[in-house]
């Protein structure tokens, strides 16, 4: 994908952001943690939490082809100086319920933010201790003092000139010259008192500036990680990404749990030993390399479009109901060397009733003839999910009436009138069905051992919009 379809690419997910995620967005290009987010923001640190990992569901950096999602995330920073870039809203502005009172992301995207944050914190100089400001004394009750002392001395000179008024002229010349060296002295006690204000005012004057100059160099030092950050460009191929300072702070090995002392048999009642069975592993997509990518906005036209099908504004869009497929051009596949890769493509669900229809992937798949009265359909695998639910599917060469390998519920993932990302991985034998890059379920089938065709397929009382398609070539596990 060249430069420019990559910032059209990036201006179309930035547009997925609402008010609140553009200025938390901003925070983060800044070179904030979510912490430092919240208090800047006035909100809690899970809210400041879940927006990014909202923000990284919705940029879909949340599966890690390339790069760091932290670098990721600064890249979409230089499209900002598209002039057709969505602004960047004042916090004032915001409504409260949608700056305070974010959805949940998911799992995944959340293990992102706290990694970016500890990246973020390892990434800053750290200060000798000499160099630290001590924080400025407390002083505050300086300046009540001073006045209150000022005052008295005024009210004992008043009271001193009003007595010595009444006396014969001895008595004024003596009253006099007391009140001329009470005078003195209160000039004297004023300068000193206005002296120690003066030395006060210029520690705190001199702490101020000490400490200003320290969150100059912090901010300096922060400014320097998103430049370097916002310069990295996310990219199909892994590639290695340089980190902002030179030398990267070292993650401590986690230290290994001792397992628990098992709890001896009971010896009254002597029982066969039970094998312990660990717990399941949830798999994670398999990373690969691209081998396609549809550029619907640029060359519509490679794909062959029935009715059921059009192509507006860049996006792939449905019609219609009942059993429609949509095979990807020969180039999807032509240049895999087995029958294991992965299907990944970003759906928007547009129409639904209940669980009345089905929307996903096809792989391995082939186009069967129309034959008597029955019409053309796709053989292969399909993975599909409705409302409430998932299934995989096996769709034989002679008959589009599919056999179920695996079905079940939603726990964790709602499916709405949002973009999701679906990802459907033929792992030799094994084929797993991903939503948002979390495992949904997975099925074993040896029938169909072609790489086929790859693409789209609805069931039902459904429609939706695409905005991307892409086949990865990955290794069999």
């Amino acid at each position: 994908m060249d430069d420019r379809n990559r910032e059209a690419v990036r201006l179309e997910r930035l547009y997925r952001l609402d008010d609140s995620e553009l200025a938390v967005l901003n925070e983060r290009w800044a070179g904030r943690t979510s912490s430092e987010i919240a208090g800047a923001l006035r909100i809690s640190q899970s809210a400041a939490r879940f927006h990014l990992g909202n923000i990284y569901d919705k940029l879909e950096v949340t599966y890690d082809r390339g790069g760091t999602s932290l670098s990721r995330i600064m890249a979409y920073y230089a499209v900002l100086d598209n002039p057709t870039a969505p602004r960047i809203p004042r916090v004032e502005n915001l409504p409260d319920d949608e700056l305070t009172s974010p959805t949940r992301p998911s799992e995944q995207s959340l293990e992102l933010v706290q990694d970016d944050d500890e990246a973020l914190l390892a990434q800053r100089p750290v200060r000798p201790m000499e160099h630290e400001a001590a924080p400025p004394p407390d002083r505050r009750w300086l300046w009540p003092t001073v006045a209150v002392a000022i005052a008295a001395l005024l009210v004992i000179a008043l009271l001193l000139i009003l007595l010595l008024g009444g006396d014969d002229d001895d008595d004024e010349a003596a009253g006099a010259e007391t009140a001329t060296a009470f005078t003195m002295n209160l000039d004297s006690t004023a300068t000193a008192l206005a002296g120690l204000a003066t030395l006060d005012r210029q520690d705190l004057d001199a702490t101020a500036t000490a400490l200003s100059g320290i969150a100059t160099q912090d901010r300096q030092a922060t400014d320097v990680a998103g430049t370097e950050a916002a310069n990295a460009t996310a990219s199909a191929q892994p590639t290695e990404t340089a980190t902002p300072t030179e030398e990267p702070t070292a993650t401590p090995e986690p230290t290994e749990t001792p397992a628990p002392t098992e709890t001896p048999a009971p010896t009254e009642t002597p029982a066969p030993e039970a094998t312990a069975t660990p717990p399941p592993t949830q798999p994670t997509p398999i990373p690969g390399e691209i081998v396609y990518e549809a550029d619907w906005a640029n060359n519509p036209d490679e794909w062959e479009l029935d009715d059921n099908w059009t192509i507006e504004d860049g996006t792939l869009v449905s019609a219609n109901d009942g059993l429609r497929a949509l095979l990807a051009p020969a180039a999807a596949v032509e240049q895999l060397n087995s029958a294991s890769y992965a299907i990944e493509a970003v759906i928007t669900i547009t129409e639904l009733d209940a669980c009345d229809g089905t929307a996903g992937l096809i792989g391995r798949a082939a186009l069967q003839p129309a034959t008597g009265d029955r019409e053309e359909f796709v053989s292969g695998y399909a993975g599909q999910v409705c409302t409430d639910g998932w299934s995989i599917l096996a769709i034989p060469e002679d008959d589009p009436e599919s056999d179920e390998l695996a079905s079940g519920d939603f726990s964790d993932i709602q499916i709405d009138d949002q973009p999701h990302t679906y990802r459907l991985e033929m792992d030799g034998e094994t084929i797993r069905l991903y939503l948002d890059n979390t495992f949904v379920g997975e099925a074993t089938d040896d029938r169909y051992e072609d790489a086929g065709s790859a693409g789209l397929q609805l069931d039902g009382t459904i429609n939706i919009e695409a905005s991307e398609f892409r086949v990865f070539a990955i290794e069999t596990q």
